[in-house]
C-alpha cells in the first residue's frame, strides 16, 4: 500500500470555529506555534489554512506558520474574488524567498453567499465563477512553471508579468482545488496538482475519485477527515459523545451555515448528515448537527487505521486530519495513522 501524505488544520484565532471572542494576539501566536510544533514532531507535511469571512487573512497566517516551524508547508485557501492571481503568485514567491520553503494553495470559490456578497460577487452565475477559476489557475501555472505570463483573457489581462525573484527549486506551490462538483472537476483537469475533497462514505468516495482520475490521470486525491480514536470502540464512542456534545447555540449556527452554504462540498456533507449518522461502521456525521462540519472516523485505533487504509485503496494520496477539539486528541490520531506510515 502506498503511504499517504498527512496534513493537519491550522487552529483558529477564536475560541471556536467562527464563534466566540478572538484570542489575544500573543495567546494566538502561542497556540499556533504549539500546533506547528506538534505537527512537525510527528512528521506531518502540511497545514491547511481556511479562508472564511470570520478567519484571519490566510496568507498572513501562512507567514506566521513558516516563521514558527522548520518544515511544515502551509496549504493556503484563497478565493479569486479576494486577490489577483499575479499578486498571489508574487506573495508565494516572496514567502519562499524569505523562508526558504514554499507554500501550497487551495483555490476555493467561497462557502456562503454572504462571503461573495461582501465583495460584490453575489448573483454571479456559477459558470462564471468556474470560468474565472480556470483562468486564475492557468495564470498561476504559467507564473509558477515559467516565471512569466502573457494573457488576454475574459477576466484577467497580463503583459510580460514576471516573478521577481523567481521560485527557487522545490518551492513551487502545489495547487489544490475542491473537486466534488462536475463543474469543479472540469476546472481541475490539466490545471490542479490535487483535488481536495470532504471525506464521504466509501461508495460515494469511490465514484468521486474515479470520475476525477479519468479526467486528470495522475492527479493527487486529498480528503479531509476528523479522527476520534481510542484503544477500544467503546472508549472512542464515549469520547466522541463527550467532545462533540455541542450546545444549542452551536446547533443554531450549524443550521444557519447550511442554509447559507453555496459550496457543493458543504451541501453534500449536510445531505449525508441528514441521511444518517454512521456509514461504513466508522464514518460519523453526528458532529455536523452541532456545527462540526467535517465527518469523523470513530473507533479503536485498529478500526480507524483500517478505515483510512480503505480510502487509500480507493486512490487517496493525501489525508488532512481535521482540527481536534483539544491538543490531547493528537496522540490518539497519530497512533491511529501509524500503521499507514510503516514501510
Amino acid at each position: 500500500m502506498q503511504q499517504p501524505h498527512f496534513h493537519t488544520v491550522c487552529p483558529f484565532h477564536t475560541g471556536a470555529f467562527g464563534m466566540d471572542k478572538p484570542l489575544e494576539p500573543d495567546a494566538y501566536r502561542r497556540v499556533l506555534a504549539e500546533h506547528v510544533a506538534i505537527a512537525e514532531a510527528n512528521g506531518i507535511e502540511g497545514m491547511i489554512i481556511y479562508n472564511f469571512a470570520t478567519s484571519l487573512d490566510s496568507l498572513s497566517i501562512a507567514s506566521a506558520i513558516l516563521s514558527a516551524g522548520r518544515s511544515l508547508r502551509p496549504i493556503v485557501a484563497v478565493s479569486p474574488f479576494h486577490i489577483h492571481p499575479f499578486a498571489l503568485a508574487r506573495t508565494a514567491a516572496s514567502l519562499a524567498y524569505l523562508h526558504g520553503r514554499g507554500i501550497d494553495l487551495n483555490l476555493v470559490k467561497g462557502a456562503t453567499e454572504d462571503e461573495q456578497a461582501a465583495v460584490g460577487e453575489a448573483g454571479r452565475p456559477l459558470s462564471g465563477h468556474y470560468a474565472r477559476m480556470a483562468e486564475f489557475l492557468d495564470i498561476l501555472n504559467a507564473l509558477f512553471n515559467d516565471g512569466a505570463c502573457d494573457l488576454a483573457g475574459d477576466f484577467y489581462t497580463l503583459k510580460r508579468a514576471a516573478l521577481h525573484p523567481p521560485l527557487a527549486a522545490g518551492t513551487r506551490p502545489l495547487l489544490f482545488v475542491p473537486g466534488s462538483s462536475p463543474e469543479a472537476a472540469n476546472v481541475i483537469a490539466g490545471r490542479a496538482s490535487s483535488s481536495l475533497l470532504m471525506a464521504k462514505p466509501l461508495d460515494a468516495q469511490r465514484q468521486e475519485i474515479a470520475r476525477l482520475a479519468v479526467a486528470s490521470p495522475g492527479l493527487r486525491q486529498t480528503i479531509i477527515i476528523g479522527i476520534c480514536a481510542r484503544p477500544t470502540d467503546e472508549e472512542a464512542w464515549e469520547a466522541a459523545g463527550r467532545l462533540y456534545a455541542g450546545n444549542r447555540r452551536e446547533a443554531m449556527n450549524a443550521r444557519m451555515f447550511v442554509n447559507r452554504a453555496i459550496s457543493f462540498q458543504h451541501r453534500s456533507n449536510a445531505a449525508f448528515a441528514a441521511e444518517q449518522e454512521l456509514f461504513d461502521d466508522a464514518l460519523w456525521y453526528g458532529g455536523a448537527k452541532i456545527g462540526i462540519d467535517c465527518p469523523k472516523l470513530v473507533g479503536s485505533y485498529e478500526r480507524v487505521a483500517e478505515s483510512l487504509a480503505a480510502y487509500v485503496a480507493l486512490g487517496v494520496t493525501d489525508i488532512i486530519i481535521d482540527l481536534p477539539p483539544t491538543l490531547e486528541e493528537y496522540p490518539h490520531a497519530f497512533r491511529a495513522i501509524a500503521p499507514l506510515r510503516t514501510k
